[in-house]
């Protein structure tokens, strides 16, 4: 019948002061003893993680191992592929001379050594091993470090540009193991993560600040930055801090009011409705205000760098260029003119293209209104004079008449406005030649003394108004006239608007 035999197996970590001198003051288990009167020269040196087999009997054996980190570490033995179970193995663990830091043994059936200890970054430890079972018994050493995630902190981003900036952290803890990777992420959502735009950065030596650059950034945009460090535990993350990309802003103003960007409703309060200007000779002139609030300098890019478009362009003028190049907080002016070139609403659409990202082309809508122009009557400067019970007399000879948007005349008015004399002042008007008069036709009201000129369906031309206007007469058919001097006001109509009152003594 066979016989499991239970012996004792011990495991030591020493240093390397203990390559001469083995322990000889401490008192340990007999396999401990064993394993300390060992010859450790020829240790293998073996790396954190790493997994070893052995195979022996009644040796002790070592292993020595220099930690690259500073950690918790777990020292363990395990059956190897091939072994017999049931074995009985025991040990300890040792930096310096006559110095214990650890000690372990194992139970029955295969219950195996198990050390977990800090040990320190760069210190050389020696792990001893003895089984003293079967021949044929092999065990595994495992050494395995408790890993801990990196620490960082992100700090404010610096260098900040149209489309670059600078992100800047500090890792302040390199963890265990060390980090494969650190750097910036970025988003424009918060707390962004690696799965976000980053930078990396070469697996870190030592702790302390650093920076990274990110590009491709868009201009007037805001971003949240985290700096971040990554190794075997896991990835960390510093504070979320946010930036502003550098751009410039454009704003238009009329008359001290924001017209914003594809505004289609002019308003005369912002003068993008220029209000009414006869057509012909009536202008109407408005001036904007362009206003970079932005932080780098606003670029108007256009050619022309004002363009006007729409069904009425063409009653719009551009009359005073802004300059092409607006600094930040500072602003340029431009002058539009409208003269319409017909009556009604007038309209067309200002744009102004430039390199504010979101406002590009910046644009609205403009309109005025054609309005008929009034007709001018112009009276001469003489007086004229009549005689009691005398012939009627011409009121005046040279007045004009003018209409710079109308070739022909709807009616007309001459009244006695001073010193009028009911029943006893008459004005006439004879048409005895259609071609000199054209078909105008006069109805004097004696009581008013108001003589009312018409021309049917307004087709007598200015030339023959004029005629007829220089062909009103005066008389005073009363036996006991006044000397008061007489005011003659004459007033001429278009169908739409009336002229000018001009008065003749």
């Amino acid at each position: 019948m066979n016989k499991i035999i239970r012996k004792k197996c011990l495991s030591i970590v020493l240093t390397m002061a203990m390559v001469m001198s083995l322990f000889p003051a401490v008192t340990l288990p007999a396999a401990a003893v064993e394993i300390g009167n060992a010859d450790i020269s020829s240790a293998v040196l073996i790396p954190s993680g790493s997994t070893e087999v052995m195979t022996h009997y009644d040796v002790p054996l070592f292993y020595k191992f220099i930690p690259t980190a500073t950690a918790s570490y777990t020292i363990t033995t395990s059956d190897a592929p091939g072994g017999i179970s049931g074995v009985y193995y025991m040990g300890a663990l040792y930096n310096v001379p006559n110095t214990e830091l650890a000690l372990a043994q194992g139970g029955d059936l295969s219950d195996h050594v198990s050390i977990t200890y800090s040990l320190s970054k760069d210190v050389t430890y020696y792990i001893g091993l003895l089984n003293d079972s079967q021949p044929s018994t092999s065990c595994m050493l495992n050494i395995t470090a408790a890993t801990t995630a990196p620490t960082v902190t992100t700090q404010a981003v610096s260098s900040i540009t149209t489309t670059t900036a600078t992100g800047n952290g500090n890792l302040t803890a390199l963890g265990t193991p060390n980090p494969t990777q650190y750097g910036i992420c970025w988003s424009t959502s918060s707390n962004p993560t690696t799965a976000d735009s980053i930078t990396e950065v070469a697996a870190p030596a030592a702790t302390g600040a650093f920076t990274s650059s990110m590009t491709g950034l868009i201009a007037g945009t805001t971003y949240h930055v985290r700096a971040y460090a990554t190794n075997t535990a896991g990835t960390s993350y510093g504070n979320d801090v946010t930036f502003t990309t550098l751009a410039p802003e454009m704003n238009i103003q009329g008359n001290d009011t924001t017209i914003a960007d594809g505004d289609n409703t002019p308003s005369l309060t912002d003068h993008t409705d220029f209000g009414s200007a006869a057509i012909a000779d009536g202008t109407v002139v408005r001036t904007f205000t362009i206003q970079n609030t932005g932080t780098v300098s606003l670029t108007l890019s256009g050619t022309p760098l004002v363009t006007i478009s729409g069904a009425n362009a063409g009653d719009f003028t551009v009359t005073a260029t802004p300059t092409a190049s607006i600094d930040a907080a500072s602003s340029t002016t431009c002058s539009i003119t409208f003269d319409p070139s017909a009556l009604g609403m007038r309209t067309a659409e200002v744009s102004i293209a430039n390199n504010d990202s979101d406002e590009n082309p910046y644009s609205f809508t403009i309109q005025g209104t054609g309005a008929n122009a009034a007709p001018v009557v112009t009276t001469t400067g003489s007086t004229t004079s009549y005689t009691e019970e005398g012939l009627p007399v011409v009121i005046d000879s040279g007045i004009t008449v003018m209409d710079s948007d109308n070739t022909t005349l709807a009616s007309a008015t001459v009244t006695i406005s001073g010193g009028f004399q009911s029943g006893g002042d008459v004005l006439a008007f004879t048409n005895d030649n259609a071609t000199t008069f054209g078909n105008v036709l006069g109805s004097y009201n004696a009581g008013t003394g108001n003589l009312t000129l018409t021309s049917s369906d307004a087709t007598a031309t200015l030339a023959q108004w004029q005629s007829v206007l220089r062909s009103v007469t005066y008389a005073n058919n009363s036996q006991n006239p006044t000397a008061t001097n007489r005011t003659i006001s004459f007033v001429v109509n278009d169908g739409t608007a009336s002229s000018n009152t001009a008065t003749k003594q």
